[in-house]
């Protein structure tokens, strides 16, 4: 069980969107599994509850599923404009479940609302 990729990039135009990060395992699960999401503070620059909220810190791959989301959300009025922040994440499972490293990196970057219309340039 691991995050699907090493590393994400979310572009954040208000408080009130969720992204998603994939977790999937190697095979169907045969019975529910349950993993822990650590935020690594020592490796963040962005600060739970100030710059990003997490939605839960303990996911379920359901039994005969092969993957879950964890569901993070950022907080833009918090995420200087032109200044990202870096959220280090470790999963917290069994050993027997670990394929490889259970780590990844989230980049907020705060976004500016763009509007086609009324583009000049």
């Amino acid at each position: 069980i691991t995050f699907a990729e090493d590393s994400y990039t979310f572009g954040v135009l208000d408080n009130e969107e969720l992204f998603e990060i994939p977790i999937t395992a190697a095979h169907t699960m045969s019975e529910d599994c349950y993993i822990g999401v650590e935020v690594i503070a020592s490796e963040s620059s962005a600060i739970e509850g100030v710059h990003f909220g997490i939605e839960s810190h303990t996911l379920k791959i359901k039994a005969g599923a092969q993957s879950t989301s964890l569901r993070i959300r950022g907080i833009a009025d918090a995420i200087p404009l032109n200044s990202p922040v870096e959220i280090k994440l470790r999963l917290i499972l069994d050993e027997k479940d670990a394929t490889r490293d259970t780590k990844t990196s989230i980049t907020l970057q705060r976004c500016c609302p763009f509007d086609i219309n009324s583009f000049e340039g």
